[in-house]
């Protein structure tokens, strides 16, 4: 596996998983298997996001080790910090002027909370900063594995993500039987959702070397338009049963589902659903999701009535604050060199 280049599906995997999280939060529906549906539908966002984190990460560690022959773990960090803290400093500084001046209700210990980016172990979430959970498991995540592949090396680092992946989901169960006060918790803290981030691990670690003929002939199988039509499937399955299938078997589901739907866009950049990715309005949507993601939800999920809160403006005004915060902030403290990922 080499790094180098741009790789344009993975920009598009970003814009699909922004747009699933955008749908999520502009619907409005009452209790029921509608809004079970909903909310399954912005948690497969962002489980698209972990894995394509996992391998992203993943991979650049694989391609610096096999440069130079060591991590540095201190320019990984810093080149993450450049890349996570402005815009997202950023934001809740603005949240917190508005709140320090009554216009957003949040309280100080909330945004000392996301400050630390402990967001994800805090269950008494406001919708004005609840979307933050995702930004602190990634975070974690960040400072723990580059740690776990240098002192483990590559094999005994697959090994340790293919072992979360089959017990996280027993982790979930546990948590909910035998620590029922900690249930709120199951859907965002780092324990119980490692494992849709470690799919994206995985997936790079297998394919160091190239791509095992057992994934190979999964990929010939499973097209990505298949992969598409079972995280539509999950979310018609989590809409009946809710989170008795989601947290079982759910989330594994989806995390291999786009592992492989990720794998198969960058190997047959050809096939259709790889050239929608690859297309340009994609991919930049995909450039400006991290600020996008930032930025819906005031917008798209508030707790008023404004009129800047209703659709179609309200995701116009997301739009025009995401694009500010990239072109103004995160292209300000950090560039990022493009990515290609040829398998």
């Amino acid at each position: 596996m080499r790094v180098q280049g741009r790789n344009p599906q993975l920009d598009g995997l970003r814009a699909f998983a922004i747009a699933l999280v955008l749908v999520a939060h502009t619907l409005r529906f009452g209790t029921g298997p509608a809004n079970s549906a909903r909310e399954i539908l912005g948690e497969i966002g962002v489980n698209v996001f972990f894995v394509l984190s996992g391998f992203l990460i993943t991979t650049l560690l694989i391609q610096e080790r096999t440069r130079t022959g060591k991590l540095n773990l201190k320019d990984f960090y810093a080149r993450r910090f450049r890349r996570i803290f402005p815009a997202y400093y950023a934001y809740l500084a603005v949240m917190a002027l508005l709140a320090s001046l009554g216009v957003v209700a949040i309280g100080w210990p909330e945004l000392l909370a996301d400050a630390f980016y402990l967001r994800d172990y805090n269950v008494h979430t406001s919708s004005w900063l609840g979307h933050t959970w995702s930004l602190a498991v990634e975070t974690q995540f960040y400072l723990l594995w580059p740690a776990t592949i240098l002192f483990l090396g590559n094999a005994r680092a697959r090994s340790v993500a293919i072992a979360a992946i089959a017990l996280t989901p027993l982790v979930r169960i546990a948590t909910y039987f035998l620590i029922p006060s900690q249930r709120d918790l199951i859907s965002i803290a780092l324990h119980t959702r490692i494992d849709t981030l470690m799919f994206g691990c995985a997936t790079a670690l297998l394919i160091e070397h190239g791509i095992p003929a057992w994934l190979e002939k999964a990929l010939q199988r499973v097209k990505p338009a298949w992969c598409l039509l079972i995280l539509a499937l999950c979310v018609g399955a989590s809409a009946v049963l809710r989170g008795g299938f989601q947290y079982v078997a759910g989330m594994t589901i989806e995390g291999a589902a786009v592992s492989l739907l990720l794998l198969g866009v960058i190997e047959r950049p050809q096939m259709a659903v790889a050239r929608l990715l690859s297309s340009g309005p994609a991919t930049w949507v995909g450039r400006i999701s991290y600020s996008l993601y930032l930025w819906q939800q005031p917008f798209l999920f508030p707790m008023s009535d404004s009129i800047i809160a209703r659709f179609p403006l309200n995701v116009l005004c997301a739009l025009g604050a995401a694009v500010l915060s990239y072109y103004l902030v995160e292209r300000t403290f950090f560039r990022a060199k493009p990515v290609t990922v040829s398998v």
